[in-house]
């Protein structure tokens, strides 16, 4: 019996492989929460646990594979990204919301200034601390996959010209809230695309968008539980 052998190597195989693993690991994320689903007390943390569990497992796979992918951290170019940081997070919201007046007026014609912040933080009765925590571990998560796995992989590894890797960054980003709906998916491709600028301005500091995204999303917890 003839042993089988791969006599034409495919190029980037490994690459292409883990492209497949993190391009959208909301549909994986989906598919644990149904494991969760019924013992969901409908708190924050649980509607994240899938997700959250889905970036763990990608990011352990992603340094079995290629650890160079998650553990190539970079200080920022300058001390003042830090501060920035928060400002950019706050700035993200105001873009979302601009976007979203826009569309409504496309839509109905009519100027529509008073905005809503997404069930999955308005939905649960109480916050407790490890909400907050799942919250700070799913903007991590997502930073690490679709901001610089995504980016080092399309630019070292396939050697795309920046401007095509940041399209790309950007439009995946967006259609990882295609959940959220086409309107917030829109506003995503603006907000996603001022975070990969980030990244890439800041020296490929993926610790500068980290905090951007964390005060984002705190930011509009808070706006959320406002009585």
């Amino acid at each position: 019996m003839e042993e089988f052998r791969m006599n034409y190597p495919i190029p980037h195989l490994e690459s292409i492989l883990l492209l497949g693993a993190i391009i959208f690991p909301l549909g994986f994320g989906s598919n644990l929460s149904l494991l969760f689903g019924k013992h969901n007390s409908g708190s924050l943390r649980e509607g994240l646990l899938g997700t959250v569990g889905a970036y763990v497992i990608i990011v352990a796979l992603v340094l079995m594979i290629q650890p160079a992918a998650i553990l190539d951290f970079h200080a920022p170019t300058s001390f003042w990204w830090y501060i920035a940081a928060p400002l950019i997070g706050i700035a993200c919201i105001g873009l979302e919301y601009l976007v979203g007046m826009g569309i409504l007026y496309l839509k109905t014609g009519t100027l529509v200034t008073r905005a809503g912040v997404h069930h999955t933080y308005t939905g649960p009765s109480k916050i407790s601390f490890f909400d907050v925590l799942f919250i700070v571990l799913f903007v991590i998560g997502e930073e690490l996959l679709l901001r610089q796995m995504l980016y080092r992989i399309l630019a070292n590894d396939f050697e795309l010209a920046i401007g095509l890797v940041i399209a790309v960054c950007v439009l995946v980003y967006a259609l990882n809230h295609v959940t959220f709906g086409v309107q917030s998916m829109i506003g995503k491709l603006f907000s996603g695309f001022v975070y990969v600028m980030v990244y890439q301005l800041a020296g490929l500091a993926v610790i500068i968008p980290i905090l951007a995204h964390i005060t984002q999303n705190l930011s509009l917890l808070t706006l959320a539980r406002r009585k």
